[in-house]
C-alpha cells in the first residue's frame, strides 16, 4: 500500500515540475521569436541605410514592407506582455525592450532609428500583441534623419 502510494507521490512531484519547464520553455521561445522578428526589420531598416538616400516625405521616400509573427498563446510559446521601439535619433539606433510574464524586462539595440509614423509619440509600442503584423518602413529627411515604421 505504501509503495503505491509513493508512486502517486512521486508521479505527481514529477508531473508539477515537467508543467514548470513546460511554461519555462514556452517564455524562452517566445524570447527568441521576438528577437527573430526585430533582427528582420532591423536588416530592412539596414538595407534602406545603405543602399537609400533619405527624401522629405513628399518627394516619395524608398520603402521597404516587412512582415513580422510576434509569438501568440500556445503550449510551446508565450504572447509578449510588453514590447517597445525607442528611437534614439542622434545616436542613429533604436532600443527595444520587450517583457514576457514572470520574466525580466530585456533589451536589444538595433542600428538605424525607427520613429513612429503615426501617433503623438515617437515610440512605437505593442504591448499584448501577438500574430502578424505588417510594417511598413520610409526612409524620410527631417530635422534628424529616420526611418518612420506604420503597423498595418
Amino acid at each position: 500500500m505504501i509503495r503505491y502510494a509513493l508512486a502517486v507521490v512521486l508521479a505527481t512531484a514529477t508531473l508539477g515540475v515537467g508543467i514548470v519547464a513546460v511554461e519555462e520553455a514556452a517564455k524562452i521561445r517566445g524570447e527568441s521569436q521576438i528577437e527573430a522578428q526585430l533582427a528582420t526589420v532591423e536588416a530592412a531598416s539596414l538595407s534602406m541605410i545603405e543602399h537609400d538616400t533619405p527624401v522629405r516625405e513628399e518627394q516619395g521616400p524608398p520603402q521597404r514592407v516587412v512582415e513580422i509573427e510576434l509569438p501568440e498563446a500556445s503550449l510551446t510559446s508565450e504572447p509578449v506582455d510588453r514590447l517597445a521601439l525607442e528611437p534614439e535619433p542622434e545616436l542613429e539606433l533604436t532600443v527595444a525592450r520587450y517583457r514576457f510574464e514572470g520574466r525580466p524586462e530585456r533589451t536589444v539595440v538595433l542600428d538605424g532609428a525607427l520613429v513612429n509614423a503615426t501617433g503623438d509619440r515617437d515610440v512605437i509600442v505593442l504591448d499584448g500583441a501577438a500574430g502578424s503584423y505588417t510594417l511598413e518602413l520610409t526612409y524620410v529627411r527631417t530635422d534628424e534623419t529616420a526611418i518612420r515604421v506604420r503597423i498595418r
